[in-house]
């Protein structure tokens, strides 16, 4: 009876070292590989080996990160590229963090969770970095570019008729949003590779047709001349043989409403 458990114990010792064996050799087989639910910048990288992560980062993350950005208003363009700006990743940190995570307790800890697939989930997060001085010299550029101030509709009158210099819309770009419209773009994957200035029309205080309407109908006269001209819509309309008044008494020169 004794033999018969003596021989007993041995075989479940045996039975049990050759499952820690195997379970010694399958996580050895394992050490490049990252586990299951660890997420990596977004991604799932959960079973793959550590070249396939690099891959699939480089893929999805880096390639899209380095795309230049089109920055457009109106019929101007502007391209950015993140070089300049001196964009960076800790990626290849990522993977490296991913991988002590997957190899984190023993190799039975680590086998018996891969195994059953019990693993505790983990997100590691894209940190992406750039040259603040070099966004804010971009932006300012860009602002020196398309500024400009609004300018008033002018007129100037004579015998011809009435000639008018037309206003012009202004422009002053938001040099708060663009700078954090760049940064969006440049540190996200997702996001698109085109961006519209954001900018403030500003609009002149004396309009082109607020003189047009003013001017709609203009009379002329020449004392030299003693002629009258009759304008509509400043396109002359008339013209009128006049009298001017007696000497000492004639029309003052002068514009009058």
């Amino acid at each position: 009876m004794r033999k018969a458990l003596v021989i007993s114990l041995l075989a479940v010792a045996v039975l049990a070292g050759s499952g820690a064996a195997a379970l010694h050799r399958y996580d050895a087989s394992r050490t490049d590989l990252i586990r299951e639910g660890i997420t990596v910048a977004g991604l799932d990288a959960g079973g793959m080996s550590v070249e396939e992560a690099r891959a699939l980062l480089r893929r999805d993350v880096a390639r899209r990160l380095e795309q230049p950005l089109t920055i457009r208003y109106g019929g101007r363009r502007f391209v950015l590229d993140p070089a300049l700006v001196d964009v960076r990743t800790n990626l290849d940190e990522l993977v490296q963090a991913a991988l002590i995570e997957s190899r984190e307790g023993n190799f039975l800890t680590r086998s018996l969770r891969d195994l059953t697939g019990r693993g505790s989930e983990a997100e590691l997060a894209l940190r992406v970095t750039y040259s603040r001085e070099v966004v804010a010299r971009v932006v300012a550029g860009i602002a020196r570019e398309l500024d400009r101030p609004a300018r008033e509709a002018t007129s100037s009158t004579s015998y011809a008729g009435v000639d008018i210099t037309p206003s012009r819309t202004g422009v002053t770009v938001r040099t708060r949003k663009l700078r954090a419209a760049i940064v969006s773009r440049l540190t996200r994957p997702d996001a698109r590779r085109v961006l519209a200035v954001p900018a403030k029309v500003v609009k002149p205080k004396v309009t082109t047709k607020q003189l047009e309407a003013r001017y709609r109908h203009f009379v002329a006269i020449s004392r030299s001349r003693r002629e009258l001209r009759l304008f509509v819509d400043r396109r002359l309309a008339k013209t009128y043989r006049v009298g001017i008044g007696a000497v000492g008494f004639d029309t003052p020169a002068g514009e009058y409403e």
